[in-house]
């Protein structure tokens, strides 16, 4: 329920933010700057920040209409209570197989708040969307949410791992993606395919990160494409891609410059 208060609050606050195209990246890094302080501070356990600044992308990325805003967040609303609803029903058949212990604890206060890593990582995300702006990209939201997924890596390493991976198997699953809208389907073969899609993504995401991101991808493209009959399908594949790379590139960079111990001992850190 606290996520779900998240989630709906990201798209509020982003959706205000979309009143200007140039100072859409200045809000979206104020917002990362906070959001990945507090979840420091509350210790939350992965994915973290991620969809927090995927629906804050979303939101600040469209055309800005106020008249529509609460429509659109009474809509976010009622996906987060129905999903909550869900998880309710389900725990009442599961309850028994769990006990209370630590794990169960979702948040535990962190006795230091590290500064200079949240300023590296909102100031490297608001780049990410700048560019994307820049460039007059049509879907700019690509870059900053692939920025932040590589950048949720924990090491250097690992970051630089995340990037190959993610664009490897973004390559392969725009090519998916581009077979199942070339099938042309509609209406419930649609709905169909998104649930088979999320399901397989949802069990290999913990397992294989790189071969999860070939059908993270093809769900995406199928999400925002999938309705799109009039669009061809290698247009859409091919500006998805080049938003993966660059908001890889980016976050690769920021990443580096995120573990580079110089650096953030000069920014330094506060209790």
């Amino acid at each position: 329920m606290t996520c779900s208060f998240i989630f709906i609050l990201s798209y509020f606050i982003g959706a205000i933010g979309a009143f200007n195209i140039w100072t859409a990246p200045l809000v979206l890094s104020v917002y990362v700057f906070f959001l990945n302080l507090m979840i420091r501070y509350f210790k939350v356990k992965p994915p973290g920040n991620f969809f927090f600044i995927l629906i804050f992308s979303l939101a600040i990325c469209q055309k800005f209409d106020l008249s529509s805003l609460p429509e659109r967040v009474g809509i976010i609303t009622l996906g987060t209570i129905s999903t909550c609803a869900l998880a309710f029903i389900y725990s009442i058949f599961t309850i028994k197989n769990y006990s209370l212990s630590d794990e169960a604890i979702l948040f535990e206060k962190a006795k230091r708040i590290d500064v200079g890593e949240s300023a590296i990582f909102a100031i490297t995300i608001g780049i990410a969307l700048l560019a994307a702006t820049v460039l007059e990209l049509e879907n700019p939201y690509w870059v900053p949410v692939s920025c932040a997924a590589v950048m949720q890596g924990a090491t250097r390493r690992h970051i630089w791992e995340r990037g190959i991976n993610r664009v490897i198997g973004t390559f392969i699953g725009a090519g998916f993606a581009w077979f199942l809208l070339g099938l042309q389907i509609s209406g419930l073969a649609i709905c169909i395919v998104i649930i088979l899609l999320q399901f397989i993504a949802e069990v290999l995401v913990v397992r294989q990160y790189a071969i999860a991101v070939i059908f993270i991808t093809a769900l995406t493209i199928f999400l925002a494409e999938g309705g799109q009959v009039n669009r061809p399908e290698e247009q859409s594949i091919y500006i998805r891609f080049f938003d993966i790379v660059l908001g890889c590139l980016i976050g690769a960079v920021g990443g580096y410059i995120l573990h580079n111990n110089k650096i953030r001992s000069k920014l330094g850190q506060s209790s």
